[in-house]
């Protein structure tokens, strides 16, 4: 196969493959549009930067929260940290309650 054939415009069976799968390709669908990701299960343990997504701050930001106390938690480990949806649900909650801060 030459670089040029790697190159050339996908196949039509490509093509419909990529748009009904819709993977996940670094927080974006193959069709360019964002996952929702507070759907889904709230046993699903999430990462740092799914959760950090879900509350709209930055991932260090929320590990250095985490690793101070000011938010909960879930451990795997001394440097394995994980997040369920309820849990995040509750620092949302938290966070809106009028005069509390972090």
């Amino acid at each position: 196969m030459s670089a040029s054939t790697w190159i050339s415009a996908s196949t039509p069976r490509e093509v419909d493959i990529a748009e009904t799968r819709r993977t996940r390709v670094g927080h974006v669908m193959m069709d360019g549009s964002k996952p929702d990701l507070w759907f889904g299960s709230d046993d699903q343990l999430l990462n740092a930067v799914e959760a950090a997504e879900l509350l709209t701050i930055r991932k260090s930001t929320l590990l250095f929260w985490a690793r101070e106390g000011r938010v909960p938690c879930i451990r795997l480990g001394p440097r394995h940290l994980r997040w369920t949806r309820p849990l995040l649900r509750e620092i949302r909650d938290r966070a809106l309650v009028p005069g509390r801060r972090f």
